[in-house]
């Protein structure tokens, strides 16, 4: 596959976007976002590894699941380091099950690999996207707890839990943030019941 390494990955990135666009997907570099009509929005993330030379390029494919308190979403350039929800899709794959990351070098098929690709983003990525239709039911899993066992990064960290308080969810937030973990979680759970009095 020679010096090309990077225009290879570039193609992987157009194949990609071959796929999304139909779906309605925006591609932004190696970032591609759904934005759904009730606010709610999706993002796949291509993450390089930090070694890369122009010889051996290495990435994962990152997704998660965004919203706001107010419909439509504000932040149109969010990243999946931004979502509410985040997952390496790979790890929930019955064909993967870890955390995978795919190369790109001299020893690549790059039409087998452009095939795995495709493949891992139909049965896998969007799938599990797939699991939180709406803003409301997205809500929902996180509250109920359900999303949190899809992945293994913590769901309901502070940003989150004054997000959902913001959206008038007091009354089912609270028992999820106590007892409190620290002080910003103790001054939340606060401000909660000072606004149930």
């Amino acid at each position: 596959m020679g010096g090309g390494m990077e225009a290879a990955y570039r193609g992987l990135l157009a194949d990609a976007h071959g796929l999304l666009k139909p779906l309605g997907w925006k591609k932004e570099g190696g970032i591609f976002r759904l934005f759904l009509p009730d606010g709610l929005g999706k993002v796949i993330q291509f993450q390089r590894d930090r070694y890369n030379t122009a010889e051996d390029i290495g990435f994962t494919v990152n997704a998660g699941v965004y919203f706001e308190k107010d419909v439509p979403i504000q932040n149109r350039r969010f990243r999946e380091s931004d979502c509410l929800f985040r997952i390496r899709p790979a790890c929930l794959s019955p064909r993967y099950g870890r955390d995978t990351w795919w190369r790109l070098s001299a020893g690549t098929d790059p039409a087998a690999l452009r095939t795995e690709l495709g493949d891992f983003i139909h049965q896998d990525v969007l799938p599990l996207l797939d699991r939180f239709p709406t803003r409301e039911e997205t809500v929902e899993l996180i509250l109920n707890g359900e999303a949190q066992a899809w992945t293994d990064m913590n769901i309901l960290h502070l940003r989150t839990a004054r997000l959902l308080a913001e959206m008038g969810y007091d009354r089912r937030v609270l028992p999820l943030i106590e007892p409190p973990k620290n002080e910003l979680f103790a001054a939340l759970a606060a401000e909660i019941r000072e606004r149930q009095k």
